[in-house]
Protein backbone atom coordinates (compact mmCIF):
# COMPACT_ATOMS: atom_id res chain seq x y z
CA UNK A 1 0.00 0.00 0.00
CA UNK A 2 1.12 3.05 -1.02
CA UNK A 3 -0.18 5.92 1.23
CA UNK A 4 0.61 8.80 -1.97
CA UNK A 5 -2.34 6.79 -3.75
CA UNK A 6 -4.83 7.81 -1.21
CA UNK A 7 -6.36 10.54 0.33
CA UNK A 8 -7.99 11.58 3.86
CA UNK A 9 -11.42 13.46 3.85
CA UNK A 10 -13.28 14.13 7.32
CA UNK A 11 -16.91 13.18 7.40
CA UNK A 12 -19.61 11.87 10.22
CA UNK A 13 -21.74 8.60 10.30
CA UNK A 14 -25.00 8.42 8.89
CA UNK A 15 -25.79 4.72 9.10
CA UNK A 16 -24.43 1.74 10.72
CA UNK A 17 -26.91 -0.07 10.18
CA UNK A 18 -24.92 -2.98 8.16
CA UNK A 19 -26.93 -5.54 6.71
CA UNK A 20 -23.57 -7.75 6.17
CA UNK A 21 -22.52 -7.62 9.95
CA UNK A 22 -19.13 -6.30 8.77
CA UNK A 23 -18.74 -2.93 10.76
CA UNK A 24 -19.52 -0.58 7.65
CA UNK A 25 -20.90 2.50 7.76
CA UNK A 26 -22.56 5.21 5.09
CA UNK A 27 -20.81 8.79 5.85
CA UNK A 28 -21.38 12.18 4.83
CA UNK A 29 -18.32 13.99 3.33
CA UNK A 30 -19.46 16.18 1.24
CA UNK A 31 -15.96 16.77 -0.22
CA UNK A 32 -16.66 13.14 -1.31
CA UNK A 33 -20.16 12.84 -2.14
CA UNK A 34 -22.80 15.27 -3.15
CA UNK A 35 -24.49 16.38 -0.37
CA UNK A 36 -28.00 15.93 -1.71
CA UNK A 37 -27.49 12.64 -2.71
CA UNK A 38 -29.78 9.74 -0.93
CA UNK A 39 -28.52 8.04 1.99
CA UNK A 40 -29.00 5.06 -0.33
CA UNK A 41 -27.18 5.75 -2.95
CA UNK A 42 -24.06 6.20 -0.99
CA UNK A 43 -21.51 3.56 -0.96
CA UNK A 44 -20.74 1.39 2.48
CA UNK A 45 -17.01 2.03 3.96
CA UNK A 46 -15.30 -0.04 5.56
CA UNK A 47 -13.47 -0.33 8.76
CA UNK A 48 -9.79 0.62 8.06
CA UNK A 49 -9.05 -1.70 11.11
CA UNK A 50 -10.16 -2.68 15.08
CA UNK A 51 -7.84 -2.78 17.61
CA UNK A 52 -7.47 -6.59 18.88
CA UNK A 53 -7.87 -9.77 17.36
CA UNK A 54 -11.77 -10.10 16.37
CA UNK A 55 -12.41 -6.90 18.42
CA UNK A 56 -15.43 -5.12 17.60
CA UNK A 57 -16.96 -2.22 18.44
CA UNK A 58 -20.00 -0.74 16.58
CA UNK A 59 -19.43 2.81 15.56
CA UNK A 60 -22.50 5.02 16.34
CA UNK A 61 -23.91 7.67 14.15
CA UNK A 62 -22.62 11.40 14.24
CA UNK A 63 -19.34 10.05 15.53
CA UNK A 64 -16.63 11.81 13.20
CA UNK A 65 -13.89 9.59 11.15
CA UNK A 66 -11.44 9.81 8.39
CA UNK A 67 -12.92 8.51 4.93
CA UNK A 68 -9.74 7.52 3.17
CA UNK A 69 -10.37 7.45 -0.92
CA UNK A 70 -8.40 5.32 -3.39
CA UNK A 71 -7.36 7.96 -6.00
CA UNK A 72 -7.19 5.32 -8.34
CA UNK A 73 -9.93 3.25 -7.79
CA UNK A 74 -13.14 5.69 -7.08
CA UNK A 75 -14.83 2.92 -5.74
CA UNK A 76 -13.05 1.87 -2.49
CA UNK A 77 -12.99 3.65 0.59
CA UNK A 78 -12.25 2.96 4.20
CA UNK A 79 -12.65 4.87 7.53
CA UNK A 80 -10.66 5.51 10.82
CA UNK A 81 -12.65 7.07 13.41
CA UNK A 82 -11.27 9.88 15.19
CA UNK A 83 -10.25 10.24 18.60
CA UNK A 84 -12.61 11.84 20.55
CA UNK A 85 -12.87 11.91 23.93
CA UNK A 86 -17.00 11.71 25.01
CA UNK A 87 -18.41 14.09 27.72
CA UNK A 88 -18.15 11.02 30.45
CA UNK A 89 -14.92 9.49 29.41
CA UNK A 90 -13.23 13.31 30.19
CA UNK A 91 -15.14 12.96 33.59
CA UNK A 92 -13.76 9.66 34.28
CA UNK A 93 -10.16 10.55 34.16
CA UNK A 94 -10.47 13.79 35.42
CA UNK A 95 -8.43 13.98 38.10
CA UNK A 96 -4.54 13.82 37.56
CA UNK A 97 -4.52 10.11 39.39
CA UNK A 98 -6.99 9.07 37.33
CA UNK A 99 -5.42 10.77 34.13
CA UNK A 100 -1.94 9.57 34.85
CA UNK A 101 -2.60 6.26 36.18
CA UNK A 102 -5.67 5.05 34.39
CA UNK A 103 -7.21 2.94 31.93
CA UNK A 104 -10.42 3.00 29.97
CA UNK A 105 -11.45 -0.35 28.17
CA UNK A 106 -15.00 0.86 27.23
CA UNK A 107 -17.01 3.94 27.54
CA UNK A 108 -19.75 4.53 26.31
CA UNK A 109 -23.14 6.64 26.45
CA UNK A 110 -26.25 4.58 25.57
CA UNK A 111 -28.48 8.27 26.00
CA UNK A 112 -30.47 7.41 29.22
CA UNK A 113 -27.10 5.25 30.84
CA UNK A 114 -24.13 5.31 30.52
CA UNK A 115 -21.30 2.23 30.48
CA UNK A 116 -17.85 1.79 31.40
CA UNK A 117 -14.91 -0.57 31.84
CA UNK A 118 -12.33 1.11 33.66
CA UNK A 119 -8.89 0.28 35.94
CA UNK A 120 -6.67 2.67 37.86
CA UNK A 121 -3.87 2.31 40.28
CA UNK A 122 -6.38 3.14 43.65
CA UNK A 123 -9.66 1.39 42.18
CA UNK A 124 -8.35 -1.60 40.25
CA UNK A 125 -11.02 -2.66 37.82
CA UNK A 126 -14.55 -1.12 37.86
CA UNK A 127 -17.24 -2.09 35.43
CA UNK A 128 -20.30 0.38 35.42
CA UNK A 129 -24.12 0.04 33.96
CA UNK A 130 -25.89 2.78 35.37
CA UNK A 131 -25.61 5.30 38.33
CA UNK A 132 -25.60 2.26 40.74
CA UNK A 133 -24.37 -1.05 39.25
CA UNK A 134 -20.82 -1.98 39.84
CA UNK A 135 -18.48 -4.81 39.82
CA UNK A 136 -15.56 -3.92 41.51
CA UNK A 137 -12.18 -6.44 41.60
CA UNK A 138 -10.12 -3.87 44.06
CA UNK A 139 -6.25 -3.61 44.59
CA UNK A 140 -7.14 -5.76 48.07
CA UNK A 141 -7.96 -8.59 45.49
CA UNK A 142 -11.57 -7.36 46.83
CA UNK A 143 -14.82 -8.38 44.40
CA UNK A 144 -17.66 -5.86 45.03
CA UNK A 145 -20.91 -6.42 43.52
CA UNK A 146 -23.37 -3.68 44.04
CA UNK A 147 -26.89 -3.85 42.51
CA UNK A 148 -28.98 -0.66 43.43
CA UNK A 149 -29.45 -0.41 47.16
CA UNK A 150 -27.77 -3.91 47.73
CA UNK A 151 -23.94 -4.66 47.62
CA UNK A 152 -22.02 -7.92 48.29
CA UNK A 153 -18.19 -7.85 49.11
CA UNK A 154 -16.26 -11.12 48.29
CA UNK A 155 -13.29 -11.41 50.33
CA UNK A 156 -11.23 -14.27 50.26
CA UNK A 157 -13.01 -17.15 52.30
CA UNK A 158 -16.05 -14.73 52.96
CA UNK A 159 -19.09 -13.18 52.07
CA UNK A 160 -20.82 -9.83 53.29
CA UNK A 161 -23.85 -8.70 52.44
CA UNK A 162 -25.34 -5.06 52.58
CA UNK A 163 -23.57 -1.75 53.11
CA UNK A 164 -20.58 -0.24 55.54
CA UNK A 165 -17.20 -1.53 55.80
CA UNK A 166 -17.66 -4.82 55.49
CA UNK A 167 -21.68 -5.48 56.23
CA UNK A 168 -23.46 -8.86 57.30
CA UNK A 169 -21.55 -11.96 56.79
CA UNK A 170 -23.59 -14.01 54.57
CA UNK A 171 -24.43 -17.71 55.61
CA UNK A 172 -24.20 -21.11 54.22
CA UNK A 173 -28.24 -21.19 52.98
CA UNK A 174 -27.83 -25.31 52.60
CA UNK A 175 -26.31 -25.65 56.26
CA UNK A 176 -28.70 -23.12 57.65
CA UNK A 177 -31.32 -24.75 56.30
CA UNK A 178 -30.50 -28.53 57.85
CA UNK A 179 -29.61 -27.08 61.14
CA UNK A 180 -32.90 -25.11 61.63
CA UNK A 181 -34.78 -28.25 59.93
CA UNK A 182 -32.89 -30.72 62.33
CA UNK A 183 -33.57 -28.01 65.33
CA UNK A 184 -37.33 -27.79 64.54
CA UNK A 185 -37.22 -31.83 64.76
CA UNK A 186 -36.05 -31.52 68.26
CA UNK A 187 -38.39 -28.73 69.09
CA UNK A 188 -41.12 -31.14 67.81
CA UNK A 189 -40.08 -34.03 70.14
CA UNK A 190 -39.37 -31.76 73.48
CA UNK A 191 -43.03 -30.02 72.80
CA UNK A 192 -44.37 -33.71 72.51
CA UNK A 193 -42.33 -35.22 75.69
CA UNK A 194 -43.65 -32.39 77.59
CA UNK A 195 -47.58 -33.23 77.44
CA UNK A 196 -46.26 -36.16 79.29
CA UNK A 197 -45.40 -34.17 82.25
CA UNK A 198 -46.81 -34.14 85.30
CA UNK A 199 -48.57 -31.58 86.56
CA UNK A 200 -48.91 -30.53 82.75
CA UNK A 201 -47.20 -27.20 81.61
CA UNK A 202 -49.35 -26.01 78.75
CA UNK A 203 -47.22 -22.85 78.24
CA UNK A 204 -44.33 -24.69 77.87
CA UNK A 205 -45.79 -26.88 75.39
CA UNK A 206 -47.27 -24.08 73.15
CA UNK A 207 -43.65 -22.29 72.96
CA UNK A 208 -42.09 -25.72 71.70
CA UNK A 209 -44.96 -26.48 69.45
CA UNK A 210 -44.64 -22.29 68.07
CA UNK A 211 -40.91 -22.12 68.08
CA UNK A 212 -41.15 -26.23 65.89
CA UNK A 213 -43.35 -24.28 63.89
CA UNK A 214 -41.54 -21.30 62.82
CA UNK A 215 -38.26 -22.88 61.71
CA UNK A 216 -39.97 -26.16 60.10
CA UNK A 217 -39.57 -26.92 56.57
CA UNK A 218 -42.31 -24.79 54.28
CA UNK A 219 -42.24 -21.82 57.02
CA UNK A 220 -42.09 -18.22 56.25
CA UNK A 221 -38.43 -18.24 57.63
CA UNK A 222 -37.66 -20.91 55.28
CA UNK A 223 -39.93 -20.83 52.01
CA UNK A 224 -38.32 -21.30 48.80
CA UNK A 225 -38.34 -18.26 48.08
CA UNK A 226 -35.88 -16.54 50.98
CA UNK A 227 -32.24 -16.38 50.22
CA UNK A 228 -32.22 -19.52 52.53
CA UNK A 229 -32.78 -22.00 50.11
Amino acid sequence: MNLSDYEFFPGSIIDVADPKYLGRVKANVPTVFDPSMDKDGLPWIYPFTMGGNQSFSKMREGSKIWVIKNKKNYNEFWYIPMFELNQDTRALIGSDDNYENGDVVLSRNMGSVSVYIYYNDTDGIVIKYGDNNFITINTDSEVILQAGNGKIKISGDHVYLGDGEKGEPAVMGNVLKNMLSNLSNQLAAASSAATTLYPPNPSLVKALRSASSAISPGSDLLANNTNVD
